[in-house]
């Protein structure tokens, strides 16, 4: 069989797949591209009845569509020899339907991200008031609508360590570090978190977890170093400390660091 009947045949089966799933717009584009190939090849015998057949049938249930029939500057009809008329239709159908979806998911989207905010305002005005389950209930909802607001693990956990709140902020930072495995910030927090919670062996196994990840990072040493020192761990903190001024010979505070840690050492 011709590879451009094959395509044609295949358009056809996914502009109904996507007909039944009421996906529209796909529908659409992929009965639209099925006619472009249409139009460039000899259709025979067989092949010509299966696929008139198929252009007939997706012709007229798109066309009964309100949407469709809403945006169609003519008829949705097809009929052999008008290929180029229903082509022409579709493409301006096309282009209004997908303007008209974006529109739609970018209102959505601000709907969400008004949602987001509100509910981070409610969730920090209880931690204010000292309402902690409250809060976090304002924290959860907000996570529920999150799509792609990098920053919004990060902002809870902030915000609850800047209520005294560290051994729950841990959660946040947490998801902050699984959802975006490539951010050092996200370990950096994860470790800040854990200090604050007097957990340092947990935030020392966050960082080096981001070491695996990401590669050595003179960041992460100093910070690991700091954990160790918070522990009394003299000879691990100064051990590294120096793989960090290994990766960065000019930082500061690593070097005022390994001073200090060589005095005790």
């Amino acid at each position: 069989m011709n590879k451009s009947i094959q395509k044609i045949k295949t358009h056809l089966a996914r502009s109904k797949a996507y007909y039944n799933r009421n996906e529209i717009l796909r529908s659409l584009v992929s009965l639209a591209e099925a006619l472009k190939l249409e139009l460039s090849v000899k259709l025979s015998g067989q092949d010509k009845l299966v696929v008139l057949n198929g252009l007939r049938e997706m012709t007229q249930l798109l066309g009964r569509i309100e949407e469709v029939k809403k945006y169609c500057p003519a008829p949705l009809v097809f009929s052999p020899g008008q290929e180029r008329n229903v082509l022409v239709c579709l493409a301006k159908t096309i282009k209004v339907m997908h303007a008209v979806a974006l529109k739609e998911d970018h209102e959505k989207a601000m709907e969400r991200k008004i949602s987001i905010d509100k509910l981070m305002l409610h969730g920090q005005t209880c931690l204010q008031n000292g309402k902690i389950s409250e809060a976090e209930k304002a924290f959860n909802e907000a996570i529920e609508l999150y799509v792609d607001e990098k920053a919004l693990f990060s902002m809870i956990g902030t915000s609850l360590i800047e209520a005294g709140q560290e051994r729950l902020a841990v959660k946040y930072f947490i998801q902050a570090m699984e959802e975006y495995p490539d951010d050092a910030q996200s370990y950096l927090k994860v470790a800040e978190a854990y200090q604050k919670a007097d957990n340092p062996k947990s935030g020392i196994r966050a960082l080096k977890r981001g070491m695996k990840h990401l590669g050595k990072r003179a960041d992460f040493y100093l910070q690991i170093a700091l954990l160790e020192q918070a522990q009394g761990n003299t000879k691990e903190a100064l051990q590294s400390v120096t793989e960090s001024l290994a990766l960065d010979e000019h930082n500061y505070k690593a070097k005022k660091l390994r001073e200090r840690l060589a005095g005790k050492a």
